[in-house]
């Protein structure tokens, strides 16, 4: 009934589509080659829920890739989807601060020396804090975003059959490019 009251008030409604992203890549040369990657995206689906547009929810699916290459060091992709809350914290809504709580994570583990590879399940979370302005007025934005992530996984399976309870962690912080279009 909420909901329905909610989409029917034109002031109110407008629906975002917002993307981050970010991409870092470093190689080291000594007597053996060695290369690092990592890749963070997301994208959101958001409405207001208020008319000045300066609290919105919506929901998230991302996903982090970490290669750390011939290192021996292992190599895990993560893929997540959860709910989104938003606040714009100043008048112009160009500053903003988000929070994700991913319900489901789950990550593709490998690693380099042994080849052997899991499935880890649990759930994560994302803080961002970000500037965004109008590139094309009321329509089209871009932005930069501090981010921290920090995911816990309690479940392992390996080799398809074992699943075994486990206490395993990721945490990272790095800057993210915002790009977001908006409908009204």
């Amino acid at each position: 009934m909420v909901f329905i009251l909610f989409l029917s008030s034109p002031k109110v409604w407008a629906l975002s589509i917002d993307a981050n992203l970010f991409y870092f890549s470093d190689s080291i040369e000594s007597t053996s080659s060695n290369a690092f990657t990592d890749t963070f995206y997301d994208v959101a689906v958001t409405i207001n829920l208020d008319k000045r547009g300066r609290f919105f929810t919506g929901w998230s699916y991302g996903s982090l890739t970490s290669d750390r290459g011939d290192s021996g060091i292992a190599s895990i992709t993560i893929t997540d989807m959860g709910p989104v809350f938003g606040w714009h914290m100043n008048r112009d809504n160009n500053w903003v601060l988000v929070a994700v709580y991913n319900l489901i994570s789950t990550a593709d583990f490998t690693e380099a020396s042994s080849g052997t590879s899991e499935e880890w399940r649990g759930s994560s979370y994302k803080v961002s804090v970000g500037y965004k302005g109008y590139v094309v007025e009321e329509m089209f934005q871009a932005g930069l975003y501090l981010n921290y992530y920090g995911s816990t996984f309690s479940e392992s399976v390996s080799n398809s059959t074992t699943l075994s309870n486990v206490s395993y962690s990721k945490s990272s912080i790095y800057p993210s490019i915002l790009l977001s279009y908006r409908f009204e």
